[in-house]
């Protein structure tokens, strides 16, 4: 007698397990999807973008491109800025078509500095300044990407 209610029970567990994995997976997409920008769909709106560190931490740039790469951005270059004296992240657009794209960046980092700029090699270039443990951004970006 107590063989098959062992099997039933093994059973029963085992189908509870399987339904809260499924939950786990489903709930860690939505969470994803929550910070992914549909690109694929319009390539109109694809820009190449540079990461900059201008605030001389190590390993800032790469942990902002690895972010926005999994959001579906195109990043080009990510390397240390002219000087590590920014004090503001901002967003320097190269190609006023592309200012959507900024807009939308910034959005997704909740940074609010926009500022047009001539004569990049990139579309958009985004420098990390001194503030980016501030950014609300960032408090989402470290939960996914270890720091340094």
């Amino acid at each position: 007698m107590k063989k098959p209610i062992i099997y039933i029970l093994s059973i029963i567990f085992f189908v509870i397990g399987v339904y809260c994995l499924k939950i786990y997976l489903n709930n860690d997409n939505i969470i994803s999807a929550n910070y992914q920008i549909d690109l694929e769909s319009n390539t109109e709106i694809k820009a190449e973008i540079e990461i900059l560190n201008g605030c001389g931490e190590l390993g800032v740039a790469n942990l902002y491109s690895n972010f926005l790469i999994q959001r579906g951005f195109d990043i080009i270059d990510s390397k240390n800025a002219d000087n590590f004296d920014y004090l503001n992240t901002n967003i320097l657009v190269h190609k006023k078509n592309k200012m959507d794209i900024a807009k939308g960046l910034a959005k997704i980092l909740k940074i609010k500095d926009i500022k047009l700029s001539e004569g990049g090699m990139w579309d958009l270039s985004l420098i990390i300044g001194k503030d980016y443990k501030e950014l609300d951004s960032f408090k989402t970006i470290k939960k996914y990407y270890p720091p340094f």
